[in-house]
């Protein structure tokens, strides 16, 4: 089984084997779901030889968004912001980059 996922702009690919963490612990029931997935096609791939690919990106956005969503989708998180005319909340010195796929 491959993962695919998004690194520095370029698209990487690993075995899931390096690719999932070992301590991955997810917190919401969109997280949870997802690592579930994983786990069930690395079960089809140990007992039918089922070979999957998982593709993971990241800060994903389009025109039909949940904006409503203030766990993650960064872009939806700014609208609501502005649409409240709130400061727009951002962690860290400012000096971060995000790649976002449309």
């Amino acid at each position: 089984m491959f993962c695919v996922y998004i690194v520095d702009r370029r698209l990487r690919c690993e075995s899931i084997a390096h690719a999932r963490r070992v301590d991955a612990a997810p917190e919401d029931p969109h997280g949870i779901s997802k690592y579930a997935v994983e786990l069930d096609l690395a079960a089809a791939r140990h007992q039918f030889g089922l070979n999957s690919i998982i593709f993971r990106p990241h800060n994903v956005y389009g025109e039909h968004q949940n904006i409503g969503d203030k766990y993650r989708n960064v872009i939806g998180i700014f609208m609501n912001q502005v649409m409240r005319d709130e400061p727009l909340v951002i962690f860290g010195d400012g000096e971060q980059t995000r790649i976002f796929l449309h």
